[in-house]
Formats: C-alpha cells, structure tokens, sequence
C-alpha cells in the first residue's frame, strides 16, 4: 500500500498496487462501470476472481452518479372532466407574425383534454385564464375545484384570481417541476410535435403558433398512453380526423365574391 496525503483536504487516498482484485478495484479500474456488468465479466473468466467480502458502495459513483428518486403518488384525483385543472408556460420562443412568444396549457385532469393560449407576454396569463375558466366550467358542466402548477412569477395574478373564485390553488415545490409532470410532459410533446412538424414542412420557426394548434388539434382526437380519446372522454363526441392534411401542403383560398374583381 501507498499513502498520499493530499494537501487539499483532510481526506487520505490510497493506491492498492497488491495484486489482489475485486469488485470495487474493478470498478474504479473500469470507469466506475456498473457493478453487474463487472460482476458478469468475472463470471465469464475475462477478469480475475474478486474475493468474497469486496462487495462494497463505491463513494465516488454516490457523489458523480446521483439522481433524485423517482416521485411517486399522484396530486387530487379528478372524478369528473373540469374539477381539477393542471396548468403550465412555456417559451419563450421566435415571434410570431402575429407577435406571439409564449403559450399557456390548460389540462384537464380527468380526460386529458388540453386547450392551448399563446400570449404575447407573460402578463397576458391572466387574460386567458379568465375565460378558459368559465367556458371550461360551462363545457363540463362541473366547478373547478383544483387548479395546479408550478411557482412562477407570472401565475400570482392568476392565484389571486382562481382563489377569490373558491378554487384551491396548489403549487409545486421550490425547484421541483417534476410535482408538475402532467403538464410538464405535456409541454414536451407540444415542443416536439410542433418542431417535427415544422422541419418537415420546411417553414421557418415564426410559424410555430400555427404548428402548435394543428399538432394539439390532432392529439385531443387521438388515443394518449391511457387509451383514451380525450376529446371523447370529455365531451361523448370522438371528433373526425377526416379532413387532417399534411402541415404545409399546398391549398387553395376561396375569395368572397363581395371582395373580388370580375376577373379575379
């Protein structure tokens, strides 16, 4: 054995140069390699024999490899479509034309029915909440009871508001957006969706606004990882997917006759 002191810290380090070799040697021989694998390439005779009692926690795979747990449970469940609204922003992202860099989700937690705003500033939040709040109610015909998201700025207008409306409003923990999953996988697939769907139609990323409708359009009328429609699940309607083209095809505009030329 050979002793390092390191000046840095009060810890020692040791070089084993014996030449015994085990599990834990390996393993820091190997890159830190995981330990089943190390253990499978000792039971095929590609490394020496590791003694019985090497079995040990390596600290440095405790320090480099750490990961949170995963979270488990789940917020207020739904027993009806509208009672418990899952809500998140995203962006920012190219302007629009229309002077867009944002959107906001609202889920439906029971049928996982999604609607869609796009703002031109975080401020705007508010602005759209109020109405997908009363039309949601009137379409599921159910009060909300629960509205939940993260702990960004930009929903303390919105607290105050779903709060004087008797709605609990529940947030996520400091740094923790995964407590927000429902909406923060959505988020995900929304984003991906809509660049796949703009580089395949080979459009610039200004028109995102409208590649966004046209991908959530299709995903409310389509199964999700339950099986279920949510469109028909909120409504009893399934929705017809008949008259879906390809984002970016080529389509002609009719032009109202009031508004047009004799030639034209």
């Amino acid at each position: 054995m050979i002793k390092i002191n390191s000046p840095y810290s009060d810890c020692s380090f040791r070089a084993d140069i014996t030449p015994t070799r085990n599990i834990d040697l390996w393993h820091r021989r190997l890159g830190h390699l995981n330990k089943a694998t190390v253990q499978k390439l000792l039971r095929e005779g590609k490394l020496p024999e590791e003694r019985p009692d090497s079995r040990k926690v390596c600290q440095g795979c405790l320090e480099g490899k750490q990961t949170r747990s995963n979270f488990r449970g789940s917020l207020n469940e739904a027993e009806k479509a509208g009672e418990v609204i899952f809500t998140d922003l995203a962006g920012p992202f190219h302007q629009t034309k229309e002077g867009y860099r944002y959107f906001v989700t609202f889920i439906d937690s029971y049928s996982r029915y999604v609607v869609v705003r796009l703002l031109r500033n975080k401020s705007d939040t508010l602005a759209k909440c109020k109405p997908f709040h009363k039309r949601f109610e009137r379409l599921s015909n159910c009060l909300t009871k629960d509205v939940h998201r993260d702990n960004g700025g930009e929903y303390k207008p919105v607290k105050d508001y779903v709060q004087k409306q008797g709605v609990i409003y529940t947030t996520t923990a400091s740094y923790t957006p995964e407590s927000n999953g429902v909406a923060e996988r959505l988020n995900r697939t929304l984003i991906d969706g809509t660049r796949t769907t703009l580089q395949e139609a080979g459009l610039p990323s200004s028109f995102w606004g409208h590649a966004l409708k046209n991908f959530l359009y299709i995903k409310n009328r389509t199964p999700n990882s339950r099986g279920e429609n949510p469109l028909e699940k909120l409504t009893g309607k399934c929705g017809t997917l008949e008259n879906v083209s390809p984002f970016g095809c080529h389509a002609f505009v009719h032009i109202s006759r009031a508004v047009r030329g004799k030639l034209d």
